[in-house]
This record gives structure tokens, sequence and C-alpha cells, in this order.
């Protein structure tokens, strides 16, 4: 029996994350992720779990940057600080 690796969409729709909006703002574009505090993703304090968090942030700042993206080419995510 062979099983198959879930794809990172796949991990991250099992955790809940997802695109909440994208619409014109101040700053051309807004885009916003969410992702429900759920037992799956809180540390062993019941907080958020901290790496999430930045995971989030960076999901959120690729997927804007994509739909700027001139066609043909290719863009990737390559500094995070949080």
């Amino acid at each position: 029996d062979e099983t198959t690796e879930p794809s990172l969409a796949e991990l991250f729709a099992q955790i809940g994350m997802r695109p909440a909006s994208f619409h014109d703002g101040p700053f051309e574009g807004e885009f916003a992720m969410t992702m429900p505090v759920s037992p799956q993703v809180v540390n062993t304090s019941g907080a958020l779990q901290g790496g999430l968090i930045a995971t989030l942030a960076d999901v959120a700042g690729g997927q804007l940057g994509l739909e700027y993206l001139r066609p043909g080419t290719a863009m990737t995510t390559a500094d995070l600080a949080i």
C-alpha cells in the first residue's frame, strides 16, 4: 500500500489556514490570511505556536506577491524576521 505525502496546500487546509481577504487598500492591495486557534496548532501553554504565526505571515506575504508577479516570472520568500 503506497501512501502519498500531503501537499503544502493540504497541510495548510488541515490546520485551517486560508485566505481571509484580498482587496484594494492604501498600499495598492491588501491580503490577509486566517487560521483558527485549535488544539492542533497550540503549544504546551495553550497559545498559538510561534512558528505557525511566522508561517502565516510568510504565506500571506508570498500570496500577495504572487498577485503582482509578471507572467513568466517566479518568486520565493527568502528572508523572514519575526
